[in-house]
Formats: structure tokens, C-alpha cells, sequence
């Protein structure tokens, strides 16, 4: 049984890195969007960060503060010269404390559109 989880656990690893990550800085803000399934009153909160690096599928941002795990973040990222960014929602895969920035915080988001 324990070899079967480690063999699991490898997979997981593997299949998470499936896509080349392409080292980036571009600035972006990202709004998290409200909850179906809540009925509290939705403020738009709009977050600040950096991705740090892109795939195929998704994004690195370093924020300041952490994103709600599972939330679905509407997010612009800038393309070069341009005054027009590509829109597109993400969903939040992780988010763990970034040590090299003094309260910061990495996550991971998914592209979903």
C-alpha cells in the first residue's frame, strides 16, 4: 500500500509539471470573483501582483496578500505596447507563503477561459 502512494504521489508531481513554465514580470491585477453558492454581499476586491511565471495552462503571481483557495479570479495581463490586455478567469490551484518577500505569497492559477 505504501508503494502504491508513493507511485501516486510521483504522478501527481509529474502531472502538475506537465506544461514548460516561461519565466515572466509583467504587473497584472486579478479581481476575485464572488461565490454561487454564498449569498453575502459581493464587494469587488481587487488584488495587485506579478506573475513570476506562464505555461500553457496557467500562471505563478506573487502577491502581497493570499488568495482564496478554489476562487475564481478574473484577471488582465498586459501584452507588450499594447493598450488592450487579454481578459481571461483562472482558478486558484494553491497558495502558499513566498520566503524571499517579507509577507508575500505565490499561487497558482489554472486558466479555465
Amino acid at each position: 500500500m505504501v508503494y502504491r502512494w508513493s507511485c501516486m504521489k510521483e504522478s501527481a508531481q509529474t502531472e502538475r509539471r506537465r506544461e514548460e513554465r516561461y519565466p515572466q514580470n509583467i504587473e497584472v491585477v486579478v479581481q476575485e470573483l464572488p461565490d454561487s453558492e454564498t449569498a453575502a454581499p459581493y464587494t469587488p476586491e481587487f488584488v495587485s501582483g506579478r506573475i513570476q511565471n506562464i505555461s500553457r495552462n496557467g500562471i505563478c503571481l506573487a502577491t502581497s496578500s493570499p488568495i482564496r483557495l478554489l476562487s475564481v479570479i478574473r484577471c488582465e495581463i498586459p501584452v507588450s505596447d499594447s493598450d488592450i490586455p487579454i481578459a481571461t478567469l483562472m482558478r486558484v490551484r494553491w497558495t502558499r507563503k513566498y520566503e524571499q518577500i517579507e509577507s508575500g505569497f505565490l499561487s497558482g492559477l489554472e486558466a479555465i477561459l
